[in-house]
């Protein structure tokens, strides 16, 4: 899938909110940008809705691994992200597992 990225990053460390004797975590995430879309949501909280224009962030699932196919551009930049399908408990959620490099593209 190609895409306008802007970071790719791991965060890791140990948590004591949910148990005061740490539970290790390990965050990874494929930062994109892409076109802003207006919605609207109803929840037993409330009602609202989002309107504008430009571009949003979007954080894809990263294998951390494939951090270092990263590391070698430099932000923002299109690529071309190679996923996987993966199982997350009960769900097959897509993976980011590497990229290559795209030629420069010219905003419109």
């Amino acid at each position: 899938m190609k895409a306008l990225v802007i970071n790719a990053t791991i965060n890791e460390g140990t948590s004591k909110k949910q148990d005061p004797n740490g539970r290790d975590y390990l965050i990874s995430t494929v930062s994109i940008l892409v076109d802003f879309e207006p919605r609207s949501w109803k929840t037993p909280n409330g009602t609202g809705h989002s309107r504008g224009c430009g571009k949003s962030i979007q954080e894809l699932p990263l294998d951390p691994e494939a951090l270092p196919h990263f590391t070698k551009h430099t932000y923002p930049c299109w690529l071309e992200l190679e996923t996987e399908t993966q199982f997350r408990g009960n769900n097959m959620i897509a993976i980011v597992t590497g990229c290559k490099s795209l030629p420069d593209i010219k905003a419109a």
